[in-house]
């Protein structure tokens, strides 16, 4: 009987050492799932992390981009205001400005002459108008009649776009194949029938 007590505190000894070792086994594992969820944080903020810097990285190269094109912009703005500056600028006078202007140059009123033809009164008149600001291109015409062709101007103005002959002074707003070019510009001491006109871009 004198036993007994020592057994029975024997038993508790070890229920009571089965319940600590239970705990720090349940503390030991829930200190494990922490620290693999831990870890598995650690390792997703790593993967965000990454991104966010590939991501820095994309932004700073387009920023380099963005900051070669303004230098390219820049640079273009530059020329063409420097273009600019050097540039004529032209407007279009009236049908009537543009007749009174032509007939100031006086040019229809020079000598036709085997060194001063056609070509030469169309380019003169085209520098003329061009110091007065007004823009305008060499037209070829070619006749059923003639073997070679004749060069005119062509302009434009307020109402739309005109002939010039620079030799009679006369301002057409139309000419089409088939027309007699000599009736057209008053000459009459020639029959030239258009068959081609070649005009010049505006």
């Amino acid at each position: 009987m004198k036993g007994y007590p020592r057994q029975r505190r024997d038993k508790k000894y070890i229920v009571t050492t089965a319940l600590l070792a239970l705990a720090l086994v349940l503390v030991l594992g829930f200190y494990f799932i922490q620290t693999n969820e831990l870890r598995d944080e650690v390792a997703v903020l790593e993967e965000d992390l990454t991104d966010y810097k590939s991501s820095l990285e994309d932004v700073e190269d387009d920023y380099r981009d963005a900051m070669d094109t303004v230098e390219e912009l820049e640079s273009r703005e530059e020329e063409l205001h420097e273009k600019l500056n050097r540039t004529e600028v032209f407007y279009e006078p009236t049908e009537e400005e543009l007749i009174s202007k032509v007939a100031e140059t006086g040019i229809h009123e020079r000598e036709y002459a085997d060194h001063y033809d056609c070509v030469d009164f169309s380019f003169d008149l085209l520098d003329e108008l061009r110091q007065e600001g007004i823009f305008s291109c060499p037209t070829l015409l070619y006749f059923e009649e003639q073997k070679v062709g004749h060069m005119i101007l062509q302009a434009d103005t307020e109402e739309g776009g005109v002939f010039i002959e620079p030799q009679s002074n006369i301002v057409l707003d139309e000419i089409s194949k088939g027309q007699d070019y000599c009736d057209l510009v008053d000459w009459d001491d020639c029959i030239w029938t258009i068959t081609e006109i070649h005009t010049c871009s505006l």
